[in-house]
């Protein structure tokens, strides 16, 4: 972590991994992005290759996360979120 992580943190976060077993470490480290819709890719690495128009799912052990693009289908984004736009999600969801 950076300089703007306190030392209760880094503390938190070193006994933490200090007590993981190798699963455990691995999806923490090197966390699963599953896709939420089909795919036109192989695989997916970075945020370079993340779709603007997919949702992907991020969970690393500890925190899940949705990253939703800007141009998600209508469809997936009504059954998720309730709406059918982009622009009327509500982040704090």
């Amino acid at each position: 972590p950076g300089a703007d992580v306190s030392l209760d943190d880094r503390a938190y976060l070193r006994q933490l991994v200090s007590s993981m077993d190798v699963s455990e470490s691995h999806v923490f480290f090197y966390p699963r992005l599953l896709p939420l819709q089909k795919l036109d890719v192989e695989s997916i690495d970075s945020e370079e290759r993340l779709s603007r128009g997919g949702v992907y799912l991020l969970e690393n052990g500890l925190n899940i996360f949705l990253w939703v693009g800007v141009n998600a289908q209508q469809e997936l984004l009504q059954s998720i979120f309730g709406t059918p736009a982009f622009s009327q999600i509500d982040p704090n969801m």
